[in-house]
Parts: structure tokens; sequence; C-alpha cells
């Protein structure tokens, strides 16, 4: 609720006095003495035209705490007149020039009562006087509104007016304005083109992208207070991921474009996607940007090309989802993570949500659980709950079942082999212990059968126990929205020792790290620090081959496969566009490893293919494509 404290009323009152010459401020005349103090009332019988006010305007907004009064007297006798502006305690002289027209600068809007008192007055011995009163309104203009978020909590909407540089509340209730941050509010970083805004409510933070500055603001809503979080950015926009509560921004760097993370609070930022990461090559004009937590993915809209793209968040690859021209392919469009077993690739596809198998001996193609999550994806096939967005996807041969984790959902799913039929196992709602949103990898061990997965937001593992949906937290933060440790995005297990390896990519200095199940802090296995060999770069899948003592990783950055020793973290290449013959890898997403036959398989994006790589001479062979095989096509694979 607003009280009348919160408006300010201007009252000018102007009387006429004569002694005064030319067009200066007289001080002289009846009731006047020195400093132009006016003792007592002077009768108002001057016609009400004879005052004219320019400024300020009556149905302005006035922020700033000074205003200037500016007019001029519309009278023969002007050069009689003297014009005085009192405010509180304090009260000054106007200039009055040849032609009559008065000026008042700095006058302070100070407040009595419910409003700000301004008295102006113009005394003359024979004339008398007249008197205006303005309210001016504390509430801020809306000139250029650009952008906007809903803050819920505090029952407003949070703006920025990109032509007052300005931050601006606008109440839910009552529609009123109240300037947070620009010019008159708030102090640090100055604010002159706002073009997108953030908000996190919990913090009571703005993040402004100030094209003129070509920067990303951090604002304190509750003082104002600005100062700069990220630079030197090129037509950038700006989303916040409360689940993670990092900042997302979206930009055009030189003819490359990137999207990356920053934790506000301490400012390290990590790159999402970008060159070599399977984003898009060049968006000439990033106009919308938005982040879809449902689907784990931002939503930029190129405004040059009239095109719009999905970018996972966990893998940092962009879909195209709209354009002039074009239309989403037929099933299947893209495919996650594969597992293996008796000669069968089973594979999760998680952009049209289905599970299907492909024949690693001649590449058929077939389903193997559609949930009709949507009409255009074919009749549905099996029964149980609905997938949205499977992204993982492990065996359980006992069981003659997959396991699928769903990141959309945050769920853990079997799915038989046989008929397709899907059976929630863990969720938020299923189970105790910590809730994993979503899974970057899943790894499994039998005798017994134990599942366990990697969170890609921060470095987490949990195993779960299938029969009751629990969740014991194995490593890493149990809060989903710390930041301590870095994010893992693939996962393997050595159960007899008790370890866990995980791997952070990066596009300069990817890293395979290990960690004890109790929870110890992670040691580096193989990254610039330890180990000689290639560099690491985006790490998008591990297998181990613990005979050998031996990890097989799979790079996106570099399309290659290479072989990572264990004790002593050294790395060579198995597989790349030099070692080996056969078809390049464009960008691999997945991968499963036969070591009885001394291979791997690996989902590639850019050939919508499976490769079969041999791991002695790195030669590549494509076993299922659009042009191998048989059953339904392949239009497109992915992680």
């Amino acid at each position: 609720m607003h009280t009348n404290a919160d408006r300010y009323v201007l009252i000018v009152v102007l009387a006429v006095a004569g002694g005064c010459g030319g067009g200066g401020s007289g001080t002289s005349g009846p009731g006047a003495q020195p400093g132009g103090v006016v003792t007592g009332p002077v009768a108002q019988t001057l016609p009400e035209d004879a005052l004219a006010i320019s400024f300020p305007l009556a149905h302005a907004a006035y922020n700033s705490s000074s205003v200037t009064v500016s007019g001029y007297l519309n009278h023969s006798e002007f050069a009689e007149m003297s014009v005085t502006v009192a405010t509180g305690t304090t009260q000054e002289s106007a200039d009055i020039d040849g032609r009559g027209h008065f000026v008042v600068p700095d006058v302070p809007l100070t407040t009595q009562g419910a409003n700000a008192i301004i008295e102006v007055t113009a005394t003359h011995p024979d004339r008398g006087s007249t008197r205006r009163s303005l309210a001016l309104s504390r509430q801020p203009d809306l000139a250029l509104i650009v952008d906007m978020q809903l803050d819920a909590s505090r029952g407003r909407v949070v703006a920025i007016d990109r032509d007052t540089a300005s931050v601006v509340s606008i109440d839910l209730a009552d529609g009123w304005r109240e300037m947070l941050s620009g010019a008159f509010v708030g102090s640090g970083v100055p604010l002159f083109q706002p073009v997108s805004l953030a908000l996190d409510a919990t913090r009571n933070r703005a993040y402004v992208v100030d094209e003129a500055q070509s920067a990303v603001l951090e604002i304190d809503l509750a003082n104002g207070e600005r100062s700069k979080l990220m630079e030197s950015l090129r037509r950038a926009r700006v989303a916040f991921d409360p689940v993670d509560r990092t900042v997302v921004v979206a930009d055009r760097e030189s003819q490359n474009f990137t999207l990356t993370r920053i934790d506000p609070v301490t400012g390290v930022q990590t790159q999402v996607s970008g060159p070599g990461m399977g984003a898009i090559a060049h968006l000439p004009r990033v106009t919308v940007f938005d982040l879809d937590l449902t689907f784990n993915r931002a939503i930029i809209a190129d405004g040059s090309s009239l095109e719009g793209y999905g970018i996972d968040l966990n893998t940092g690859r962009a879909t195209r989802l709209l354009g002039r021209t074009f239309r989403p392919a037929p099933f299947p469009v893209y495919y996650d993570d594969l597992a293996m077993h008796n000669g069968t690739a089973y594979i999760v596809n998680s952009r049209i949500p289905t599970v299907v198998s492909i024949t690693l001996s001649n590449g058929y193609h077939s389903m193997v659980s559609n949930p009709g999550t949507y009409p255009s994806q074919g009749p549905p096939l099996g029964t149980g709950p609905t997938l949205y967005g499977p992204r993982a996807v492990a065996l359980d041969e006992a069981n003659e079942r997959l396991i699928v984790a769903d990141n959309h959902l945050g769920s853990v799913f079997g799915v038989e082999t046989g008929t397709g039929n899907r059976t929630l196992l863990a969720d938020q709602g299923v189970g105790d212990g910590v809730h994993l949103r979503s899974a970057a990898g899943l790894a499994v061990s039998t005798d017994p059968f134990r599942l366990f997965a990697a969170g890609h937001r921060v470095a987490m593992g949990v195993e779960f126990d299938l029969a009751t949906g629990d969740r014991q937290l194995l490593f890493g933060e149990s809060d989903p929205a710390g930041t301590a440790a870095p994010a893992a995005v693939a996962l393997a297990v050595d159960v007899q020792e008790t370890v866990a390896y995980y791997a952070v990519g990066d596009s300069r200095a990817g890293r395979l790290f290990a960690i004890d199940f109790s929870g110890e802090i992670p040691t580096v296995v193989s990254g610039a620090e330890r180990g000689t060999g290639p560099p690491l770069g985006v790490i998008v899948d591990i297998e181990l081959d613990l005979a050998r003592r031996t990890a097989y990783v799979l790079d996106a950055d570099e399309a290659a496969l290479l072989a990572v020793d264990l004790d002593t973290g050294d790395r060579r290449i198995v597989s790349d566009s030099i070692v080996g013959v056969g078809e390049r890898m464009g960008f691999p997403v997945a991968m499963a490893l036969d070591m009885e036959n001394d291979r791997a398989f690996v989902s590639i994006v850019d050939n919508a293919s499976i490769d079969e790589i041999y791991i002695a001479t790195g030669d590549r062979a494509v076993i299922a494509s659009r042009d191998v095989g048989s059953g339904a096509s392949i239009d497109a694979v992915g992680d």
C-alpha cells in the first residue's frame, strides 16, 4: 500500500510588489524584509493568467531530490514584480529577465507531512498576487520498456526502461511505480542503455545487459547499487537459472555465438556452448532469450533469420526449433545415451521422447518404447508413465529392463525391453534422500545390480535403491543449488574399490576426477596438472576397462576417443581424424564399450550415425545411419 507521503505537491504562489527595477528580483516594498522574506499575506487580486508555469509540468514525474521552477509573468508591469521561492525554512529569489521570464534552479523537494511544498511569491504594492498549486508525482514516467520480469513474492513487475536508463518497479495491486535504480537512485557503475533483464527474486538482484557498455550489470534492488558482472559482450541477452542460481548470458562474440553461466557470488564463469561445443556458429541478432527449465534448455531467437533454437544446458548443443521453411524432422530426431547387450544397442532419444534399439550386426533400427508424448511421434508402444526428456540409459540385465533417467522430469524409469512398458522407480516424490534433478550419466554394476548417477549441475553422485526409490549421496553437494564443486558431465564407477570417476568438460581444460564413495575431496586423475599426452576437452562419456586400468573418454571438442591410464594420468588418442581410417567423427556424444571384441560404439551427431571403433587400430565403420541398416530411418543422433 502507498500513502500520500509517497507523493509530492508543488504549490506555486506569486504576489506582486513594487519597488523593483528592470528585470531584477526585487525584495523591497510593503511587508518585505532583507533577504526577500515576506512577513504577511498579500491579497490575490491579479488575474490567473498573469502567471504562466513552464516547468515543472503538472503531468510529469520527478525522482530527483530537487527541481527547477521556471515560467513567465504575463503582466504589463512585470518589471516591478519580484519572485521568491520558499521550501521548508529555505527561501530563494528568482531571476527575472527583460521579457518577464523567471527561473529558480535546484529547488529542494523537501517533504512536509504528506507533500513537498514549494511557494513562489511576487510582490507589488498596488496589484496584489496570484497563486498556483501543482501535484508532482514521485512515480517515474515510462518511456520505452524493453524487458520486464515478474517478482511474484513482492507482488510487482520489475522492468527496464531503455530511454530513461532506469530499473522500475510496478506494483501489481495498484500500478504504483517506483524507481529502483537509475540516474538519481543508486550509485556505482552508471546505467546507459539497458536492453535485457534477468531477476533473482531470492537475493533481490537484477541482472541487466547495458548495450552501451557491452556489459552485464548486477543491481541491488534494495538500494539501486550497480556493479559490472561481465564485460566485452556483443549483442548479449541475459537470463537467470533459479535451480543452480546462475546468470546465463547469450552473446555473439566476434563471429561466434556463446552461452555462458556466471556464479554471481563468486564471479566464476563457465562456458556452456560455443565454438567446438555444438553451438550455432553465428547468430547475427539475438533478439529473444529465455530459459525453458522444464526441458533444461535455453531458447534463442535470431531476429535476422527469423529462426529459433534450443540449446541443451547440459551439453551446449543447439537444435533448430523453428524458421521460415523449417519443419521438424520425422522420427527419430535426436539420440542421447546408449547401452549395449548381446549385440544390440539401446538408445534414448530426448527430442522425441522414445527408446529405440539398433542391431549392431546389420544396423536394423526398431522401436522399444514410445509413450506417444507428442502426436507427431507415431503410435504408442508400451504402457506406463510418459517420458518427456530421456537423457541417460543403463541396462538391468537380470530384470530384462532398461533404466532411463528423464532429465525433464527429474525421474528414473524402468523400461521393459520386451514390451516397452514403463515403471516409475524414483523421483522427488518417490523414495527418500537427495533429489537428483537431472543426470549427466548413469553407471551400473552387477552381482548385485547397483545403479549410480551423477548430477550435471554440481559434482554430485548418488546411488539408487530401485526397490524403494531411495537415494544415498555418495559424494558432492547435497544442495542442488550449491556451486562448490565443478559440474559432472559423465560418470563411471569401480564398485570393488568404491571409487567413482567423473569428468568436467571444458573446451580449454577438461579433467578426469576420482572420488571415494565416502565423499572425500576429489583428486585429478588426468588433466593439465597430471599426465602426459594430448589435452582433454569437452568429455561427454566415460567407460572403464579395469582389467587394463584404463578409462576411455569421448572428447566432443576434439572429436576423439582417448585412453587414459588411471594410475599415471597419461593420455593417448585411440581414434580421431588422424588416428584410424574411416569416416571422420563429427560431434560424438555417447559411447558404449565391448571389450570382449576390443571395440567401442559411438553415436555421432554430425553424421547422424552409430559408429564402430576398433580399439587396437582406431579404424571406424558406420553400422547404422540414414543410409546404413534397415528399419526406421535415422535422421539425427545426439548426446
